[in-house]
């Protein structure tokens, strides 16, 4: 698979676009009134196309043979088989927000963004997931202190439900409010942050089970020309429950 971990520069223009195995590690969830205190190693993020709805009860993952995508970060060709499923009823969708519209939402790929931080409270790395809004919000005050990240301590929050969710990254100035804990934490954690704690954040799924994971949110596969996998192909059943968790509505921008 193609490198996805970007810095720096890398990470900035990600956010300004259109749009083997591997050890596992997991997202730290920032659920609506959730609040970590963090120390902020630098700016490091990935960013992957991800398929989930939560009213679909479809685990977030990213395709094993990913399409190809356009300037907005739309499908174009190489289509998987939830972006037929998207395609399906956007095609037929007249006006913005109209029933094909929000039915198409549930199969359509977004490219999300992880930002890496250190939990002070357990003094580890934490990756946490954010739309392309709710990442710019948080990159606006790395980049605003990042010559000093390693003088404060920041408090990310996130706020609000649906369209109305806010996330926000404040700047503590002064260590001393920190606990005990906490500024013992902030000084042994490192200044940077370990690329390899992106590795397989996200399940990769492959196009039998997108297939199978269709059928299952109630989708007739049959409309876009497929058909259900054999059984030898879904012998053992999905790990896929076992291994994530269904985004949260405020995390879709639908």
């Amino acid at each position: 698979m193609t490198d996805k971990v970007l810095t720096g520069t890398d990470a900035l223009d990600a956010l300004s676009e259109g749009a083997g195995e591997t050890t596992r590690n997991e997202f730290t969830y920032l659920r609506s009134g959730d609040e970590f205190i963090v120390k902020v190693p630098g700016l490091n993020m990935i960013a992957e196309y991800v398929y989930g709805s939560f009213s679909k009860n479809i685990y977030s993952f990213i395709a094993e043979n990913p399409s190809k995508k356009s300037a907005k970060g739309y499908p174009i060709d190489n289509y998987t088989p939830f972006d037929l499923a998207w395609k399906h009823y956007k095609d037929q969708s007249k006006e913005w927000n109209d029933k094909h519209d929000t039915e198409a939402s549930h199969y359509r790929c977004q490219r999300k963004f992880t930002i890496g931080f250190y939990d002070l409270d357990t003094g580890k790395p934490i990756m946490i997931e954010f739309t392309r809004n709710q990442a710019n919000a948080v990159v606006e005050t790395i980049k605003q202190y990042e010559k000093r990240l390693d003088q404060f301590a920041f408090s990310l929050k996130k706020t609000g439900q649906g369209t109305g969710t806010v996330v926000s990254l404040s700047l503590i100035p002064i260590i001393d409010d920190l606990t005990d804990k906490q500024q013992k934490n902030f000084a042994e954690m490192p200044n940077d942050f370990d690329a390899k704690n992106f590795e397989g954040l996200y399940y990769i799924m492959d196009e039998a089970e997108q297939i199978e994971t269709l059928i299952r949110s109630g989708f007739d596969v049959s409309l876009i020309e497929l058909s259900a996998p054999s059984k030898d192909d879904q012998e053992g059943g999905s790990p896929h429950e076992a291994l994530g968790e269904v985004a949260t509505e405020d995390e879709y921008d639908f």
